[in-house]
């Protein structure tokens, strides 16, 4: 008991004060990145709020390239899609940036073919159905339409292959 006891609880007691404090944080400036309507502004004084936060620092790329999309500045994209050295983060960014320029009629082919071919470098050892799903899609839109129905067959058989390997996993 005593001090031994006391001064454990009181850090344990901060740090949860401090974790507390900084979700509260997070989840007001992600705020600034919800719905159909989205300001740049808030959104970039969000991240800039997020930048003191240290829980938020990695998911700080994410929200930096949310920004580019929303903005359109598909030069930049296009330099974040090719300096991205494959850290599973960064695959993850490359495959949302994916998603969005294979639904975004206004996203220029030469991204989708950027994106694409970034991509597909990635998965070339292995990788996820959904990732594989991403990829058909984007080759398909930048007009690859046999390579997207090779990836296609590509995503199915990782399907099955995670559906043997784990019969209970949704696929």
């Amino acid at each position: 008991g005593g001090d031994a006891q006391d001064k454990p609880l009181a850090s344990l007691e901060e740090a949860k004060k401090r974790q507390e404090a900084s979700r509260k944080v997070i989840m007001d400036a992600l705020k600034a990145f919800q719905g159909k309507e989205k300001d740049v502004a808030a959104m970039e004084k969000a991240i800039a709020t997020l930048e003191e936060v240290e829980d938020a620092k990695r998911m700080l790329p994410a929200l930096r390239l949310e920004v580019l999309l929303t903005k359109g500045d598909w030069a930049a994209i296009a330099e974040t899609v090719k300096s991205a050295t494959g850290t599973p983060e960064e695959r993850q960014i490359i495959s949302l940036v994916g998603q969005s320029a294979a639904k975004n009629e206004q996203a220029p082919a030469e991204l989708k073919k950027t994106v694409a071919e970034r991509l597909a470098e990635l998965l070339k050892d292995k990788g996820q159905a959904y990732e594989y799903q991403t990829l058909a899609r984007l080759q398909w839109t930048a007009g690859d339409k046999e390579a997207a129905l090779a990836t296609a067959k590509r995503s199915v058989e990782s399907a099955k292959e995670l559906e043997a390997k784990m019969p209970s996993f949704p696929t």
